[in-house]
């Protein structure tokens, strides 16, 4: 089942996911669970754009599958898996990391809009120049993490209290006007914003 998981195939890669998230349930052997653990963690920190520099449309949801299965079969410890690089510039648009200690990860240069982070513990992560529109970051630690040059302002639910306790100047100055927060988008987004979603423009 693992090898009909990739970014070729969405249909074949939910049937295979089905599959093993059955074997998952029926407590199997921490070699099992290992296996599964390592192989979902590949797919996940691949990188699916195959030089063209543009993400696939099976891509997104075959990598939302792959974290599901990486949480599951590692009993949500990923950082035993994980080295600190591993998402470096990697497309984690939409993902759950709800709940998880992802103390010392990088997420730097990574287009993370529309992921959350609630509840987790990023201590000492790193969000260096990436992207974190609608981001919710509700309930997350995020002592001493390094927001150089990420879009801090656009996301979701972050208190006084997280901003405080970022890494000491590390936070870019907010764009004090609409116009100047339009050109910020402009200038950091490959999709102008007028082919945006209705939604997401009006929250801009």
């Amino acid at each position: 089942h693992l090898a009909q998981l990739d970014y070729e195939s969405l249909a074949e890669s939910r049937q295979a996911a089905q599959a093993i998230k059955s074997i998952l349930g029926r407590r199997p052997s921490a070699a099992v669970r290992k296996l599964v653990a390592t192989a979902t963690k590949a797919i996940l920190t691949s990188d699916e754009r195959h030089n063209t520099g543009i993400v696939g449309d099976t891509a997104r949801p075959i990598r939302k599958i792959a974290l599901e299965l990486f949480r599951i079969a590692s009993n949500g410890r990923l950082r035993d898996f994980l080295k600190p690089s591993d998402f470096v510039s990697r497309d984690l648009f939409d993902m759950d990391f709800s709940g998880l200690d992802l103390r010392g990860l990088s997420f730097d240069n990574c287009f993370l809009a529309c992921t959350t982070f609630e509840g987790s513990d990023l201590s000492g992560a790193s969000f260096k120049g990436a992207t974190i529109r609608n981001v919710n970051f509700r309930s997350a630690t995020l002592r001493n993490a390094d927001l150089t040059g990420a879009d801090w302002w656009n996301s979701l639910h972050l208190t006084k209290a997280q901003v405080r306790s970022v890494r000491k100047g590390t936070l870019a100055r907010c764009p004090s006007t609409r116009d100047s927060l339009l050109m910020f988008v402009a200038a950091r987004y490959a999709i102008p914003i007028t082919a945006w979603d209705a939604e997401f423009q009006q929250q801009i």
